[in-house]
């Protein structure tokens, strides 16, 4: 691999007939070359109707901000907002209360100081 590739960002989209979903997942080089994950932004079940589990990795120690908007960019939830160590986070999101549609969790990740990046990821809610 050569070695001036730092990092890549790959999207993934699935789709059927009613939904689509899409996935982005940053990954980069650390000091020795080997390629760490910066985070994996996911949610389970998605679609959903009730509630779901958004996870996601920090490689490194961060200052993040956690929220999801709806398709008119009113704000819905705000699952985390500070600095947070390195390791796994889980959220639950509860949509019981929200109508059905698509919606949109955007992770903003700043570590040390580099410029922050965002990371999104699209919910559906369906009944």
């Amino acid at each position: 691999m050569p070695s001036s590739l730092r990092s890549f960002t790959l999207k993934v989209i699935a789709a059927n007939s009613t939904h689509t979903a899409e996935n982005t997942l940053r990954v980069g080089n650390n000091d020795n070359g080997a390629f760490r994950l910066a985070s994996g932004l996911t949610a389970a079940p998605n679609p959903f109707s009730g509630t779901t589990l958004i996870s996601y990795t920090l490689a490194n120690d961060a200052r993040i901000v956690a929220e999801i908007y709806s398709a008119d960019r009113r704000q819905m939830a705000v699952l985390a907002n500070g600095a947070f160590r390195a390791g796994r986070y889980e959220h639950r999101v509860d949509a019981s209360r929200w109508t059905n549609g698509t919606y949109t969790m955007e992770l903003t990740i700043t570590e040390g100081n580099n410029p922050p990046r965002r990371e999104s990821l699209t919910l559906v809610v369906s009944r």
